[in-house]
């Protein structure tokens, strides 16, 4: 059986890891039938351990590749654990774990403090990392001769066919029994789940109107006296502005491998992110924006400020990433014939869900433990390729049979469980994120009053059913659920 995993970003080399750690007797460095192949348009190689810049060093480089820090959930955290303790580990140690969400309002007013954890005793935090060290990690574990640099151009897929993907530069066209879409919000195999209506695609990802920008510094730029193990947020009437640690001091990482302790922060390390989001109609042309232009807005748009720390920013600020926001429309589904869409591919969300890394691992971890299920249940995972040629090609028919169905029904089921959760994140993120646009001065007192609100519910039933959330579980209660029925 072979999967294709178009896209080396985090959701597929997550994939590709889960689909090692479940199916381990089916690699090909077992001499048995499964192959597993990655296909990814850059360049993808390990990083050079003898370098500074491995994500605990200077992660400024990774601003223009791969974008610059990120949050990882607890619900998130919890899937890298089922996945690897030692990936886990080594991920909170590179990273900066965080429990509070300070939010403050443009005149520097605290207007509330939402908690960064899930509710477990002793809760778990938030991760801050820098994206390029994730992947770093992810990467390192991954072989490399399970990655391919090619472009796929199209994916083909039909009822009674194996999916194809064609390549960009003229290669033969391949062949797999399940394609894996992990490429992205313009992703390539979503064309062939869901082809194109007419001249104007209503399933392609679409510009929100916001722009984000931010870069790094130096973690002492940010006070002694204000604590470390919180990311401050601020809103304002013309955008939004955040920054935090993202880095642990080295001496502080052998001291802890796990982010339930929250009485003790660790020493931050060298680095610290920081970001503003805002009003922005037309989509620029990112290759050729003007960054000096850039940061005169940042400071024209934060530089009066109560905050000093965020006036001292944008002041010295060097635009590192810029990132539009896309998101994707609720998508009718994430499958068909044996192509399955992934991360943002599937359901690119606004930056405000703090959830994009996490709900793509979280794809990840269901559809591998699926696969590993409904494959399990058929005739999918016999050595079918290997037989001897002297076999009964009729008696390979049921075999070839039972593995589609077995693979469509998983990708059925991956939709059923993740389409409904995923739906209810991006509702709540579409709301948050319009309160960093551009504001009157009514919207913007509206706008402290209901995040003020927020404060006084911490623990709402929508917080508790995104952080507490574990993968495992729900995937083990809807086999058991499907079993009776």
């Amino acid at each position: 059986m072979r999967i294709v995993i178009i896209g080396g970003g985090i959701s597929g080399l997550s994939l590709y890891l889960f689909l090692q750690k479940l199916f381990p007797a089916s690699l090909p460095s077992h001499g048995s039938s499964l192959e597993l192949v990655v296909y990814e348009t850059h360049e993808a190689r390990k990083r050079d351990s003898s370098s500074e810049l491995s994500g605990v060093g200077d992660p400024s480089f990774a601003s223009g590749i791969v974008g610059g820090a990120l949050g990882i959930a607890p619900n998130g955290l919890k899937v890298l654990r089922h996945l690897d303790e030692n990936l886990y580990a080594a991920i909170v140690e590179q990273g900066y774990p965080v429990s509070l969400y300070w939010i403050q309002n443009a005149l520097g007013w605290n207007i509330s403090r939402i908690p960064a954890t899930d509710t477990g005793n002793p809760p778990l935090q938030t991760v801050l990392i820098t994206r390029q060290a994730l992947w770093n990690l992810l990467r390192d574990r991954v072989p490399d001769s399970a990655l391919e640099r090619k472009r796929v151009s199209r994916v083909i897929c039909a009822n009674d066919q194996r999916p194809r993907i064609s390549f960009a530069d003229g290669s033969p066209d391949g062949e797999a029994d399940l394609v894996v879409g992990a490429d992205g919000v313009r992703s390539i195999a979503k064309s062939a789940v869901l082809p194109a209506d007419g001249a104007s695609d209503k399933h392609n990802a679409v510009y929100e109107g916001l722009l984000g920008v931010g870069g790094f510094i130096p973690s002492s730029q940010l006070p002694p006296a204000e604590p470390p193990a919180r990311i401050t947020m601020t809103f304002g009437p013309q955008g939004f502005f955040g920054y935090g640690v993202c880095t642990s001091s080295v001496l502080a990482a052998p001291a802890r491998n796990d982010t339930t302790t929250t009485k003790i922060p660790p020493a931050p390390g060298p680095h610290a992110f920081w970001w503003s989001t805002y009003s922005h109609t037309q989509l620029p042309n990112i290759e050729n924006v003007d960054r000096d232009d850039i940061r005169a807005q940042l400071q024209s748009r934060h530089g009066s400020w109560a905050n000093p720390v965020i006036r001292s920013i944008v002041a010295g600020a060097e635009i590192g990433a810029i990132l539009p926001t896309w998101t994707t429309p609720d998508l009718p589904t994430w499958e068909r014939n044996g192509v399955v869409l992934i991360g943002d591919a599937a359901h690119a969300l606004q930056p405000s869900s703090g959830q994009g890394v996490s709900q793509a691992l979280e794809d990840a971890q269901v559809l591998a433990l699926l696969l590993r299920h409904c494959l399990g249940q058929s005739r999918g995972l016999g050595n079918d390729d290997n037989d001897d040629e002297a076999s009964n090609q009729a008696e390979r028919i049921p075999i070839a049979s039972a593995k589609k169905n077995a693979i469509i029904q998983a990708a059925e089921a991956y939709c059923k469980l993740r389409k409904p959760r995923v739906k209810r994140i991006a509702d709540r993120a579409r709301a948050i994120g319009d309160m960093k646009r551009k504001k009157s001065f009514v919207g913007e007192w509206l706008t402290y009053f209901f995040i003020w609100l927020l404060g006084k519910w911490p623990w709402d039933s929508y917080t508790k059913y995104v952080v507490d959330h574990d993968v495992a579980l729900e995937v083990e209660s809807f086999i058991t659920t499907d079993q009776k029925q």
